[in-house]
């Protein structure tokens, strides 16, 4: 280790905290994702304008903007609550101004708003992306299309089961007789 002027800095290592914190810290580096610990005081003040003002003033992702630019939780959170908010904005990352919430294969999805759930839920159920469909199929369609919000299937959920069209047709599925059994054919006469 002499040989390559390598110094060891001992760390205190709780529940494999340690590994995680140093992989974050080399994701961090490598993709030049949200640097601003190493900025001075004056650049992290500037830093803040970095993400759109709709993240900052929206309760879903105020802490977690929080949490990324700082790369501590709020003061005055609870311990636990404080670990919580640490492990869910490992999951986020800035670019460009946007908020990104990043899938366990790896693909940023776009962070909506409250304002613009609504409108993206209903095109995907009854708009022309949609067609009236499950639950679940219509969450994970939202999903696939590059969006994200952390209620999202409580939401789509909610405008499912309170759709007219859906709901009249729930009724009549129940009522459709079952499909006739097909009837073999013998071969023809030779």
């Amino acid at each position: 280790m002499l040989e390559y002027d390598v110094e060891i800095k001992p760390t205190k290592l709780i529940k494999g905290q340690g590994l995680a914190k140093l992989m974050a810290e080399y994701n961090l580096h490598a993709l030049d994702i949200n640097l601003i610990a190493a900025m001075s005081k004056e650049d992290e003040e500037s830093s803040l304008v970095q993400v759109f003002e709709m993240f900052l003033i929206s309760p879903w992702y105020s802490d977690i903007v929080y949490v990324l630019h700082h790369l501590s939780p709020p003061p005055l959170m609870a311990r636990n609550k404080s670990r919580t908010l640490k492990l869910k904005a490992a999951k986020f990352c800035i670019m460009n101004n946007a908020l990104y919430w990043k899938d366990p294969s790896g693909v940023l999805l776009n962070c909506l708003v409250e304002e613009e759930t609504k409108q993206v839920t209903d095109d995907f159920h009854k708009g022309d992306y949609g067609g009236h469909l499950f639950c679940k199929t219509t969450a994970n369609n939202i999903l696939r299309a590059g969006y994200y919000w952390p209620t999202l299937f409580a939401d789509v959920y909610k405008t499912v089961t309170s759709c007219h069209k859906c709901q009249i047709f729930q009724g009549r599925r129940k009522l459709q007789p079952l499909p006739l059994k097909p009837v073999e054919v013998s071969a023809p006469f030779q």
